[in-house]
This record gives structure tokens, C-alpha cells and sequence, in this order.
């Protein structure tokens, strides 16, 4: 069957290269034996002494089994140059590089991944005057630093190496569209361009070789050159070709370029389409040697067939027509009502016949078609509130009219999303175990695909209520009214009459607050809600209970969605008690102590919630629950809970104090003559104010110590002393203790007779 295409979608026209001549192979490529075939270009249009792109396809056919690279690296390409030269191929299948600069040389290097697995590849080598990059099929795969430079390199090769023939080390394979440019071309222009043909105009090309210049198997003989198809006259020479009539060392039909089925869903989109919804548009062309042809288009005769498994069955030519064509939507489709896969896998190719009478057959483009998916929902069952922390088991049902997706089969995929963050596959319905569940919600969410990645979702989710968290109260700095237990934090005492403020402390969460109050913290009564300081107003109000002395705060912390399943929580609890008059108490402690001592007076009962003021005399000298007495006087307490003052009796201090009086020396020796002994007496010593309750000096004790003339110390109890002192003098110490009082005292006194 012959159809024939009149014009072109415009935006192919303007996108696609004109390439393909009317001629019996739509891709002819150059192949070489391995042995001797290179094609040479000198001088060459690129010496190395700035950026060049050199780009070319090939198939590997070298069947090697050594990975070294030693005696077996095979030239895809070569530039030489007087002690210069670059060289990329391959060893045992792996792409390769050496390169020999003005500064250095490496190689050879492989890298990349195996090249010789049947399939047609393209490489680009770029040199930026820094670096070497090698792309392969439009990926980087190698960048090596080059230190020097290439300048100048005199010659091309394709197949071959500078140093001429060396024994398995040429090119084995095909070679096609080989462009050499003087400039580094960028990954995006040799990804965008290395599928298709050029015209040979583009900017910065130097030499173009499509390789199409002979009859492909057929006797060439008579043809010495690949053209340029630049106009730059950077024509290849063919040395060493058989162009004989074959397949080897000769121009042949590409292997590896057939022609191929394209869908798509636009027609200038660039992925190919595997899945489609049924009855989704799309656009169907077919490509030659990888590119869609736009010249002769029409003189092709194409037959488009259809394989859902029962064998290959024409399609309707007023729909499936030419190379390129748009299927209108509704045109594709299966039946989705009793489908139990969703989907079918349905095979298209093309048989196409060229101008030349060559006959080929596509490409098998498997393309499968899906059901669209009906809107779907969940059931939750029960689908009731719950609290924080509830354990439940919820049943989930999926609900869809789709046969496919009721009982999943086929491509369809259902993706449960649970509330503990699990997921589940492929069931329609189950039970779920709730533990503790979390607000503010126990959601499940499906997803539910078909193989065309469309989906549909769903959700459904049964509200949790959060638990209350309470924080604390306290009370409040303004007004200054309260008086902070020291021991008990939840505890203030408050002058009758004053007002004061509680208020939050640390925050409440989850809930509102209720404040309240009681007199008896059994029966609580509102106040407010959700403010955060309370006001007491003046205590004691009228409504006080007769005998209260206590008025009690709390804050209940209600859950948000009150009434709920949650209970409430409430805060710590606020006492305010009213201050009473304090009452008396007594001083204790010595009210007699001697000169320089001291007397620690307490009192005979405290409160730490009262204030206790110190006076001596009327003279205020401390505060607290103690003071240290060292004065004589009458001490005595103000004691105030903030409101009343009351005072202890007074306490009166004596100072007891003895004043020690040595006599001067006694007759019959008061002028102290040498070796005469002398008497010096202590019995005339008292306290400062015998007046005083202290004791008299009745009861004194008098020890005398002093040294002797040999050295010696000497000691002597008694109110007078009788020595002779030696001629150096001595000195005699007195200690004083009275006791009946405890105190004490000393003196001393030093003699020196007098020798005349």
C-alpha cells in the first residue's frame, strides 16, 4: 500500500535537517578492515594552536581478547604533528586516549564502558587550550589536564596513526559523519546535533565527512576521496580501500541505524512515549538512521500494522498514513468497563519502501495502553473522635467502580500512607491498629496508579483531640501585696484588705483556661477564661465563709474541642491566707558576759513568714531570728507579719569587767636595791563597776609568772609576791580570774634594782 504525504506538520519543517538523498541505503558509512584502510586530511585544518571539536560515529568490530593497550590500540582517529600528536580508539573494547604535548606526554588511557556490544556510538573530543574532554554518545567521560601545548599538528587521520602501519593497532569497524571544528564545543551542542546530519554551512566547521560518497557493498574503485561538505576543500584521501564490491573495506549500509518507530505526545516533545491512557493523543513518525526525513517524505510507501497479541493486523490508512502523523484523541483506546489488568500491551511497525525500492521494516514499538482511573474514597469505620493516646482499631475500605483497581491486577498500584508513617501496597481493604494516636489527626491517604503514571488520590482522617498540658501559676508581682511563704512556693499571706494577682507561670498548652476558686479546695467556682492574671480583688470580700482564713486559685485547662474524649487537667494550686497578728515572744540568751565576749540572743519561737527587727536601747542593730549581743544594754524585738507589729519584753545585757592593779614595790625595798628581795602586791584589783551583779574580788585567783636570774621560769599563785630580781630585771606577768563570773583579766610589771 502506497500513501502519500503532501505537506508536513510546519514546525517539523522548520526544526529538521533535509538529509535524505533518493538513493538505494538512507545511511551509508565507510568501513574499515583493521588492516591498513585510514583516511587522511593534510594539510589539516586544525594545528593544535587554539580550541577544536572533533566528532565522529562508529561501530567497533574488533573481536581482541587483550584490554592492554600495548600492540593493540586501535585508532578511531589521529592528529600529528613534529613531536606532537593525539590519538583516541579503543583497547579490548574500552574507549582510549594518548596524547604527547609540547610540555608532556600520557597514554594510552582507557576509560568509559565497553563499546564493542554491536550498537553504533558517537564520540566528540574537545580541546579548550587547557584541557582534553572526551564525550561519548554526549556524556562526559574523560577530562585530562594537558600541560604545554599541540601546536602544530599537520595531519588528519581516521583509522589510523601516525606512525603508519603497525600490526593490529588500525581501526576495525565503520566510521561515519566525521566533523572537525575550530572551536570547543559545548556538551549541549554535541548532545543536541551527534544524532543528526549537518548541512555543512553550520559556523566554525572546518571539515564535514558524511561519508555518503559511494554505492554502498557496490565497486567504488574509482572514488579517492571523502568530499567536504563544508566548501572548505578539507577532502578526505582514501589509502589503502579495497572499494571493491562487498562489505569489507568499502561503503556500506549502516547495521546499526535502522529505521525506528517514534511516538510521542507532541510532536517537537523529545521523549518517546511507553504508556498512554486510553484514548490519549499522540503522534506517530518514523526516523531514518536516527533523524526524521523531510525531503521525499511523500515518495515513501509506508504500511503501519498493530499487534495486541493475536498477531499483526493492519490499521486504518485514513488514520495511520505516511512517515509522521498525529492520532486524534479517541483514536487509541481499549475497553476499561470489564478490564481486569487496566491496561493492554499493544506492538506497531511500519514497512516502509524507499524511492530506491529498498524495503524495511521497523522497528517493533511496544506500546502499552491504559485505563484512566475513576475518582476513588476511603471508608473509616468507626470514624468517631479520639483522644491523644486512644488505641483503636479503625477498618479502611477503598471505594472505586474500576473492576482493575476493586480487585487489584495488572499495572495498577495502590499505595497506602498510614498514620505511623508506614506504608502498604495493593490492598483494597484492612484493619488498623491505632496505638496512642496522635493529634491532630489519624489520616490515611491512598494513591492509586495505572501504568500510565496517571493516578488518582483519596484521603480520609478521624480528628484526635490533644491532651491538655497545664503549666504552673503563681502570684504575681503587682500589685506588691503578698507576702511568699519561704518553704512552700504555692503559698502567700496577704494583709485583710489588701488585694493582690495570681497569674500563669509556666504556659498551658492544648487547651483553655478556666480559672477558679474555692474556700475549701472541694467546691471550685468559676472566674474566666483564657486570661492570664487573675485579680483578687479585696480580701476578705463579703461572700468569705465565716471562719475562712484561706481563698484558694487553679486554673481547670479544658481540651480545645471540649466536651471531648479527653479529660481536663489542672494547675498547681494558689493559697492566699490572711495575716493574723503575730504573737509574743520571748528573748533568751546570757544577760551577763564579760569584757570583750559576746551573747547570742534568740528567740523562744519563730516563723519564717514574719519579719523580726533587733533594737538595743531603742536603737535598731539587726534583723532576723538571732542577734549577737557584745554592749551592755537593754535589748528587745519588733516583730511584723506586713500588717501588725507586736514586741518581746525587754532583755538587758550586763558587761562584767575586771581592771587588774599592780602595786609598786613594798617597803622595806621600794627602791628595788640590788640583791634585796622586793614585794609587789594585786589585792587592790576590781571590776571597772562593782555596782554591777557581777562578783567582787573575794574570790579572785592570781597566778604570777616571770624568769628567774639563772633563766628559769617561775610561777607563784597569790594576790602578792615577794622575789629578788636579778641585776638584768625581770618581768613579772599577772593573770586575774574571777571564777564566779568567768572573766578575766591581766597585767605586768618590770623591775630593774638599782645597784648603789
Amino acid at each position: 500500500m502506497k500513501h502519500r504525504i503532501l505537506t508536513l506538520p510546519l514546525i517539523l519543517l522548520l526544526m529538521l535537517p533535509l538529509f535524505l538523498p533518493a538513493q538505494s541505503c538512507d545511511d551509508t558509512v565507510l568501513d574499515f578492515d583493521g588492516v591498513n584502510d585510514v583516511v587522511q586530511l593534510a594539510p589539516s585544518p586544525i594545528t593544535g594552536n587554539s580550541a577544536f571539536t572533533v566528532e565522529a560515529r562508529f561501530l567497533s568490530t574488533a573481536t581482541s581478547g587483550s584490554t592492554s593497550c600495548s600492540g593493540n590500540f586501535k585508532r578511531l582517529f589521529s592528529f600529528i604533528g613534529t613531536g606532537r600528536r593525539i590519538e583516541v580508539g579503543e583497547c579490548g573494547g574500552n574507549p582510549s586516549i594518548y596524547w604527547a604535548s609540547s610540555a608532556s606526554s600520557l597514554g594510552p588511557v582507557s576509560f568509559g564502558s565497553n563499546i564493542r556490544d554491536g550498537s553504533c556510538h558517537h564520540l566528540a573530543m574537545v580541546y579548550t587550550g587547557t584541557n582534553l574532554v572526551i564525550y561519548l554518545d554526549g556524556v562526559s567521560v574523560h577530562t585530562v589536564s594537558i600541560p604545554g601545548n599541540f601546536s602544530p599538528l599537520s595531519t588528519f587521520r581516521a583509522g589510523q596513526w601516525g606512525g603508519g602501519l603497525t600490526p593490529n593497532e588500525n581501526w576495525k569497524g565503520t566510521i561515519d559523519e566525521v566533523r572537525l571544528w575550530n572551536v570547543a564545543r559545548t556538551q549541549a551542542e554535541i548532545d543536541a546535533n551527534r544524532a543528526l546530519r549537518l548541512t555543512g554551512t553550520e559556523p566554525d566547521l572546518e571539515a564535514y565527512w558524511q561519508m555518503e560518497d559511494g554505492i554502498p557493498a557496490g565497486n567504488n574503485t574509482a572514488i579517492s576521496m571523502i568530499n567536504d561538505l563544508t566548501g572548505n576543500a578539507n577532502h578526505g584521501a582514501l589509502i589503502n580501500f579495497s572499494l571493491m564490491p562487498g562489505t569489507a573495506s568499502n561503503f556500506v549500509c549502516t547495521g546499526c541505524n535502522p529505521v525506528e518507530v517514534i511516538i510521542k505526545d507532541y510532536a517537537t516533545r523529545t521523549i518517546d512515549l511507553q504508556e498512554i491512557c486510553s484514548g490519549d493523543p499522540v503522534h506517530f513518525c518514523l526516523a531514518f538512521g536516527g533523524n526524521i526525513p523531510t525531503t521525499n517524505a511523500s515518495c515513501y510507501d509506508v504500511l503501519w500494522e498493530y499487534n495486541d497479541g493475536a498477531g499483526w493486523t493492519p490499521l486504518p490508512s485514513g488514520t495511520f498514513s505516511g512517515i509522521c502523523f498525529p492520532v486524534a484523541a479517541g483514536e487509541i483506546t481499549i475497553d476499561c468497563s470489564t478490564s481486569p489488568t487496566g491496561s493492554v500491551e499493544r506492538y506497531y511497525r511500519a514497512t516502509i519502501t524507499t524511492p530506491a525500492g529498498c524495503i524495511y521494516t521497523s522497528n517493533e514499538y511496544l506500546l502499552k495502553i491504559c485505563c484512566p482511573l475513576s475518582p476513588v474514597s476511603i471508608t473509616l469505620t468507626p470514624n468517631t473522635a479520639l483522644c491523644e493516646g486512644d488505641n483503636a482499631q479503625i477498618a479502611v475500605s477503598l471505594n472505586s467502580p474500576d473492576p482493575f483497581v476493586a480487585n487489584p491486577a495488572g499495572e495498577v498500584d495502590i499505595l497506602w500512607s498510614l498514620p505511623d508513617g508506614t506504608t502498604m501496597s495493593n490492598q483494597t481493604t484492612f484493619n488498623y491498629q491505632v496505638n496512642s494516636a496522635s493529634p491532630p489527626q489519624v489520616c490515611f491517604n491512598v494513591v492509586v496508579t495505572n501504568c500510565a503514571a496517571k493516578s488518582v488520590s483519596a484521603s480520609a482522617c478521624i480528628t484526635v483531640d490533644k491532651q491538655p498540658v497545664c503549666g504552673t501559676i503563681t502570684g504575681m508581682p503587682v500589685p506588691a501585696n503578698l507576702i511568699p511563704d519561704q518553704s512552700d512556693p504555692d503559698l502567700y499571706y496577704i494583709c485583710p484588705g489588701d488585694d493582690a494577682a495570681v497569674g500563669v507561670d509556666m504556659p498551658f498548652m492544648d487547651c483553655h483556661k478556666n480559672w477558679q476558686y474555692s474556700f475549701d479546695q472541694l467546691t471550685w467556682n468559676p472566674l474566666g477564661i483564657s486570661n492570664n492574671v487573675q485579680n483578687t480583688n479585696i480580701l476578705p470580700s463579703y461572700y468569705w465563709p465565716v471562719g475562712a482564713t484561706s481563698i484558694y486559685y487553679r486554673i481547670e485547662c479544658l481540651p480545645i474541642s471540649s466536651p471531648s474524649g479527653c479529660v481536663p487537667c489542672n494547675s498547681n494550686v494558689i493559697e492566699i491566707r490572711l495575716l493574723t497578728v503575730p504573737l509574743p515572744v520571748n528573748i533568751l540568751g546570757d544577760n551577763q558576759i564579760c569584757k570583750g565576749d559576746f551573747s547570742t540572743l534568740t528567740l523562744s519561737g519563730s516563723s519564717s513568714n514574719l519579719q523580726y527587727t533587733w533594737l538595743w536601747n531603742g536603737k535598731v542593730v539587726g534583723t532576723g531570728t538571732s542577734y549577737t549581743s557584745t554592749e551592755a544594754g537593754c535589748y528587745w524585738v519588733e516583730i511584723t507579719n506586713g500588717c501588725q507589729v507586736t514586741e518581746t519584753p525587754k532583755f538587758c545585757v550586763e558587761v562584767c569587767e575586771i581592771i587588774p592593779i599592780i602595786s609598786c614595790p613594798l617597803a622595806p625595798n621600794e627602791c628595788a636595791k640590788l640583791g634585796d628581795p622586793i614585794t609587789i602586791t594585786a589585792s587592790d584589783s576590781n571590776f571597772a563597776e562593782p555596782s554591777l551583779s557581777c562578783a567582787n574580788n573575794a574570790g579572785f585567783i592570781y597566778t604570777w609568772t616571770w624568769i628567774d636570774g639563772n633563766g628559769n621560769a617561775q610561777t607563784f599563785t597569790g594576790a602578792t609576791l615577794t622575789d629578788t630580781p636579778p641585776s638584768s630585771g625581770t618581768t613579772y606577768h599577772l593573770d586575774i580570774y574571777d571564777p564566779n563570773s568567768g572573766c578575766s583579766a591581766t597585767d605586768e610589771i618590770t623591775i630593774i634594782p638599782c645597784n648603789f
